[in-house]
């Protein structure tokens, strides 16, 4: 269950010191639109490209989500870890919502919930089902249709059997 309470002032950071040890002012508080269904502090201010607050901290860019995992989950500015969403909101920078984790957490964080565009599709291109009897879950963990597999396969079978007929060597 997610956090749906509003945000305390006491816990917004007001200042934050830079590398040189001075004080700068971060207005979060003053960016959050809080959603009391689902608990989440909607970015109010810019939004990049891909639907993620965008700020500024010491000097760069960063977005809103990372921000908040930054100052209040303790994430240093360098970590190569993910700051994930729980609430699948991109604009929410709740860090009651917010969890750190790798690239690979992220996949299956969204395989898991649906989101990931290839766990949506249901068909191959050839346009054969990726359920039941015609699924082949590759070492790599794609999925595979079966039909086309084997067609792929026999086709690679062929193509070495030809190679191997014409050989100069075997002339």
């Amino acid at each position: 269950m997610l956090e749906t309470s509003p945000p305390d002032k006491l816990m917004t950071p007001t200042f934050h010191f830079d590398s040189r040890g001075l004080p700068q002012r971060i207005s979060l508080f003053d960016r959050i639109d809080f959603d009391s269904q689902t608990g989440c502090w909607n970015w109010v201010g810019a939004i990049d490209p891909n639907g993620y607050g965008a700020a500024r901290y010491n000097g760069r860019k960063v977005q809103a989500h990372r921000l908040s995992a930054i100052l209040w989950l303790g994430l240093r500015p360098s970590d190569t870890r993910l700051a994930l969403h729980r609430c699948d909101n991109r604009r929410c920078f709740n860090p009651k919502h917010i969890f750190l984790g790798t690239q690979s957490d992220n996949i299956r964080d969204a395989v898991e919930k649906g989101r990931h565009r290839e766990a949506r599709k249901t068909h191959c291109p050839s346009g054969h089902p990726y359920s039941g009897g015609n699924l082949v879950i590759l070492k790599s963990g794609n999925r595979r249709c079966k039909e086309c597999h084997r067609k792929q396969e026999k086709e690679r079978g062929k193509a070495r059997d030809g190679a191997r007929k014409i050989l100069p060597n075997q002339r």
